[in-house]
């Protein structure tokens, strides 16, 4: 009976190609039905300024991976600079998937409790590294939090641009099909709401009546402020806290 329930609520997923696969397949085997609208497509960006940094690996204290879409691009360049890794530095990333995907060097990494830039400020405060050299490895255009906090107290700051997102574009009509056949909507990112709000206003698509799940109090807040009243908040972005949010609303 629970199943037939969950069965009326089709999910639009807002993820980009390979990540929000995974997410839609969680999302089927409970029930649901998954509707994917990737907004942005990952290109990772190979210049010679992210290799440089990344060859001169062990001369950094604490090194930061924001994503997994980081830590692809990143691990290349290992693959090229360092087929031993060296012991210095301390890894850390924003969220568990960034730190399983790094174990595949055996790069252990520290991941907050609450998987954003601010949660990873916290966790870097506790462990005494917002000082010495910091390497971030980031994507083109994302936050800026980690790196305008971190230059106040660090003795240098170098920042790796490891990919680019290029935004997706739709027909209206194909947006609307997809947007009439959701009842709720999973966001991920400020950049993923932002582009899900300029497609469906150039196209006159409402989505107020919509619930959505965002996975950080900073999104709750933008999702809030672009008029969204049923907005729930996930613990994480993670598959599993996504997943769990959903299925506690049904």
């Amino acid at each position: 009976m629970k199943l037939q329930q969950k069965e009326r609520y089709a999910v639009l997923i807002t993820r980009p190609a390979a990540q929000g696969k995974a997410l839609s397949q969680a999302i089927a085997r409970l029930g649901y039905q998954p509707v994917h609208l990737p907004l942005f497509a990952i290109q990772l960006y190979h210049k010679c300024a992210a290799g440089q940094y990344i060859s001169r690996l062990d001369l950094y204290d604490t090194v930061i991976v924001t994503s997994k879409n980081a830590a692809i691009p990143l691990m290349q360049w290992l693959d090229v600079f360092w087929p031993k890794i060296p012991e210095h530095p301390q890894f850390y990333a924003v969220g568990r998937t960034t730190a399983a995907y790094l174990t595949r060097r055996e790069i252990s990494a520290k991941v907050p409790e609450q998987m954003h830039s601010e949660g990873l400020l916290h966790l870097l405060k506790i462990h005494h590294k917002i000082h010495g050299r910091i390497l971030i490895c980031k994507g083109l255009d994302g936050r800026n939090l980690l790196e305008t906090s971190l230059r106040k107290t660090a003795s240098s700051i170098d920042v790796s641009i490891l990919y680019r997102r290029i935004p997706l574009l739709y027909e209206a009509n194909e947006l609307a099909e997809k947007i009439r056949r959701a009842d709720k909507i999973i966001c991920t990112s400020t950049e993923i709401l932002l582009q899900l709000y300029k497609l469906t206003h150039e196209a006159g698509i409402s989505l107020r009546h919509l619930s959505l799940i965002v996975s950080s109090p900073r999104l709750f807040l933008c999702a809030k402020d672009m008029g969204f009243s049923d907005i729930f908040l996930s613990k994480n972005a993670t598959d599993q806290d996504l997943i769990a949010c959903l299925a506690s609303l049904v």
